[in-house]
């Protein structure tokens, strides 16, 4: 997967991700490498990460003599008190648990999508699609929007559109088994065009993708507290 990002907008550049991706329930292991604004300032070491059970891995080189930083979303979301921000985390992690196939339904769903006929993309035949989705459209099947209070999805949806987004083009291809083998989206700003692009193979491998030893990890949330519970202390 490739993401393109212009000038002028946070984490501009190119950044690049491989790897294997699971679904129900979700698990991703990932190498990601940055050729924008930390390439430049020499940050540009590829980066893994390794998603299973709901919790975040990231590989940190040595950080307090670990490998690897440990985050549980949903405990972070819990500890914070706040129970709107545990139903969004919920909510988002639910909308990861959306395979390919439910993605791309609510695409091809669209009355502005047209097939443009077959073809081969990677040795594999497909069918090709191209067409667009409002931003009503692309945000509907989302349950961290739904998961909003309704004048917060409303505020959600005006700020996007004052943004200057007014929808998503897509470009896809799609194999026998209705999965999509290649997809390009791309949303169009005042600041230029974000492009996402995503090329999908070995549909059905068994990889058991495993959450490092716990020798390795180190609990972000409790350095956090801990740092928290300090700073608490010293300013009584």
């Amino acid at each position: 997967m490739t993401m393109s990002v212009p000038d002028g907008m946070p984490d501009s550049g190119e950044t690049k991700m491989t790897g294997t991706m699971a679904w129900n329930p979700t698990a991703l292991d990932m190498t990601m490498s940055d050729g924008g604004a930390k390439a430049k300032s020499g940050d540009d070491e590829p980066k893994r990460m390794i998603w299973v059970d709901g919790v975040a891995y990231m590989d940190m080189g040595d950080f307090e003599g670990k490998k690897w930083g440990k985050l549980d979303l949903k405990a972070a979301a819990k500890e914070a008190g706040d129970e709107e921000m545990t139903k969004a985390v919920t909510a988002g992690l639910d909308d990861a648990e959306q395979d390919p196939a439910q993605q791309l339904a609510m695409f091809l769903g669209s009355p502005n999508v047209k097939h443009l006929g077959s073809g081969q993309v990677d040795g594999v035949r497909a069918e090709h699609y191209k067409g667009s989705l409002t931003v009503e459209e692309g945000l509907k099947g989302a349950k961290t929007v739904n998961a909003l209070k309704p004048e917060d999805r409303e505020k959600l949806l005006a700020n996007v559109k004052k943004s200057g987004i007014k929808g998503y083009d897509y470009d896809v291809w799609v194999n026998s088994d209705d999965l999509p083998v290649r997809m390009t989206v791309d949303v169009k700003t005042p600041l230029g065009t974000v492009s996402t692009s995503a090329s999908y193979s070995d549909y059905g491998t068994t990889t058991a993708i495993k959450a490092p030893p716990a020798s390795e990890t180190t609990d972000l949330l409790k350095i956090l507290k801990e740092a928290a519970e300090r700073s608490h202390s010293s300013s009584i």
